[in-house]
């Protein structure tokens, strides 16, 4: 008990250094979103741009709304899954409590892992079997072949394990991945960095994605500064 407190305690001063605000677990994260995306004009998943449905007690994807193909897994491809766009194996996998009891582990022990976990700016509704086939693989700009998701142009190469999503998620993707990087420290290869800085000064932030801000922001206490730059031009 007094283990689990004194843990607590370090992830509450840990988040009030970044935001001023209590950090949010995972957990606790994906309660919000449904009531964070029902406030969003036309609310989609982040991938394939699929219709979100609301109900009392959480959300689905309107797969028909875009095209989608479910390829194996029906069950997860009916439901929304919480995507970490940046995914928790990379600011989770060299980490001591990674490497000692994986993510498992950081979750319960780290107070850090427990504030990028449940980040709200690292957070988007996606078609539950499209997150779980990205696994944790990094985003490419292009791949060649045919999306196994109908009109779901996402392809995924498992042999190299890399993915390449379509140009309405890439400055959303591109602003959560610099975001986790600035915030946590978290260095990524230079040829990444490169690729999301030209997503997020091709692919702008819109409306939408300002008014998820500042809704998180509400929430968890911090602003995305890659979002909050490009969001002046909106009347919010």
């Amino acid at each position: 008990m007094i283990k689990k407190l004194s843990i607590f305690i370090l992830a509450i001063s840990f988040f009030l250094n970044q935001s001023q605000s209590e950090p949010l677990s995972f957990r606790e994260a994906k309660t919000h979103m449904p009531q964070i995306f029902s406030k969003l004009s036309k609310a989609k998943t982040i991938y394939c741009g699929c219709d979100i449905v609301f109900y009392k007690n959480g959300y689905k994807p309107d797969l028909a709304s875009c095209g989608y193909k479910i390829r194996t897994n029906e069950q997860r491809a009916k439901r929304i899954e919480a995507e970490h766009m940046m995914p928790a194996y990379t600011f989770g996998k060299k980490r001591k409590c990674w490497q000692s009891g994986g993510r498992q582990e950081c979750s319960q022990n780290d107070p850090e892992f427990i504030a990028m976990e449940g980040d709200l700016h690292n957070l988007y509704p996606s078609v539950g079997e499209v997150n779980g086939d990205r696994s944790n693989y990094s985003f490419v700009e292009k791949l060649k072949g045919k999306s196994p998701y109908g009109k779901c142009s996402v392809i995924i190469n498992t042999k190299k394990q890399v993915a390449s999503i379509p140009n309405r998620a890439k400055g959303i993707v591109a602003r959560a991945y610099l975001y986790m990087s600035y915030t946590y420290k978290i260095p990524l290869p230079v040829d990444q960095i490169d690729m999301f800085r030209y997503w997020n000064k091709k692919y702008r932030a819109t409306k939408n994605e300002c008014i998820r801000n500042a809704l998180i922001k509400e929430i968890q206490g911090n602003d995305n500064p890659f979002v909050k730059a490009q969001c002046k031009r909106f009347k919010l």
